[in-house]
C-alpha cells in the first residue's frame, strides 16, 4: 500500500509541474477522433468496408491515448528524458516498483482525460449506429488492446534508451501500417469488426472479454520484465 500511495504522490508532482499535456493532449485527441469519424462515416454511409485509414488510425492513436503529452515526452529522444527521470528516482532513492507503480496511474489518468476526447469526437462525427452500451463495449474493445500496446511501450520506456525507443516506434507505426493494408486486402476490416461485435454482444462480446484479458496480462508480463531488467541497468551515460 505505501507503494501505491508513493506512486500517487510522484504522479501528482509530475501533473502539477508539467502541464503542456492540457494542451498538446486535447489538440490532438480531438484531431485524431475527428479524423476517424471521418474515415468512418463516408464509406459505412455508402455500405462499403471501412477505409483502411480508419483501421491505421485507430492502431495508431489508441496507444497513444495511453500517454499524457508532456515536455519529457516530447524531449524523449534529444534529451533521453526517460532515462535521466530513471536515474533521478534511483538517486532518491525510489523503488523500481513504486516507479512502476506511478507509470500505472500515468497511463490510467493519460487514458482517461485522453480517452474521452478521443471517443468523444469521434461519436459527435460519426454514431456507427450504436447505443450507449454498445458504444461503450466498442471502446473497452479498443482499450484492451491499447493496454497491451502500453505495456510494449513501457517496456521499452524503461529498459532502452531514447533513440532505440524511437526506433521502436517507427517500426511499431510501419507494423500497424502493415496490418491495415493486409485487412483491406482481406476484406476484414478490424474497425468494422470490432464495432458489428460490439452491436451484436453487447457486455458479452467475446472480442471486448478477449481483449481486455490479453490487453491486462501483456501489460503485466512486459512490466515485470521491464522491473526485473530496470533493476540491473546501468543508468548513467
Amino acid at each position: 500500500m505505501n507503494k501505491w500511495r508513493d506512486a500517487w504522490v510522484i504522479i501528482k508532482k509530475e501533473l502539477s509541474t508539467d502541464r503542456v499535456y492540457l494542451i498538446w493532449g486535447p489538440l490532438f485527441m480531438a484531431y485524431a477522433g475527428a479524423m476517424i469519424g471521418l474515415m468512418m462515416y463516408g464509406p459505412m454511409k455508402q455500405g462499403e468496408y471501412l477505409n483502411p485509414v480508419a483501421d491505421f488510425l485507430m492502431l495508431s492513436v489508441l496507444p497513444l491515448a495511453g500517454i499524457l503529452f508532456s515536455r519529457r515526452s516530447f524531449n524523449y529522444i534529444k534529451d533521453d528524458t526517460y532515462t535521466r527521470m530513471l536515474f533521478y528516482y534511483r538517486t532518491l532513492p525510489i523503488p523500481v516498483e513504486t516507479v512502476m507503480k506511478s507509470r500505472f496511474l500515468h497511463m490510467i489518468a493519460a487514458f482517461l482525460f485522453n480517452g474521452v476526447i478521443l471517443f468523444t469526437a469521434i461519436r459527435l462525427i460519426f454514431d456507427m449506429n450504436m447505443n450507449g452500451l454498445q458504444y461503450a463495449v466498442f471502446i473497452l474493445t479498443w482499450l484492451g488492446y491499447a493496454i497491451a500496446v502500453n505495456g510494449i511501450f513501457i517496456f521499452f520506456e524503461f529498459t532502452t534508451s531514447g533513440r532505440t525507443y524511437m526506433w521502436f516506434t517507427i517500426l511499431l507505426v510501419l507494423l500497424f501500417g502493415l496490418t491495415a493494408a493486409i485487412s483491406a486486402i482481406s476484406g476484414f476490416g478490424l474497425t468494422e469488426h470490432s464495432m458489428q461485435m460490439s452491436k451484436k454482444h453487447g457486455m458479452l462480446s467475446p472480442l471486448m472479454w478477449g481483449t481486455l484479458l490479453g490487453g491486462g496480462l501483456l501489460l503485466a508480463g512486459f512490466s515485470t520484465l521491464a522491473t526485473r531488467k530496470l533493476s540491473r541497468r546501468s543508468l548513467r551515460g
